[in-house]
């Protein structure tokens, strides 16, 4: 896990961190691109590779394979359920982008 949630985060909190155009996710694979230092030369040298986020010092662009929905779970017989993130999902949490596809 590149970048860990602190321990006491729920499922909740991250659901709405994520916003209303993303859906929680737990990812057993992630793919990071970028996080190099590059010397380019030329008028145009670099820039595609600094718009996706591979440029000089960046983090880079994350790609997350085999997700599956995080989502709040309701009350079991009139007690609430505040399921901490870290219990749910030991692997990467990723806000991935809402589709109305589904996978087959």
């Amino acid at each position: 896990v590149r970048f860990p949630v602190p321990d006491d985060i729920t499922v909740k909190q991250a659901t709405e961190k994520c916003g209303d155009q993303a859906q929680l996710s737990c990812c057993n694979k992630a793919t990071y691109a970028g996080d190099v230092t590059d010397i380019d030369e030329g008028i145009l040298a670099g820039t595609l590779k600094n718009l996706i986020g591979g440029g000089s010092g960046t983090e880079g662009l994350g790609l997350f394979n085999q997700c599956s929905k995080l989502d709040l779970q309701s009350p079991i017989i009139g007690i609430p359920i505040q399921d901490l993130v870290n219990q749910k999902c030991k692997q990467n949490i990723a806000c991935c982008q809402n589709s109305p596809s589904d996978a087959v």
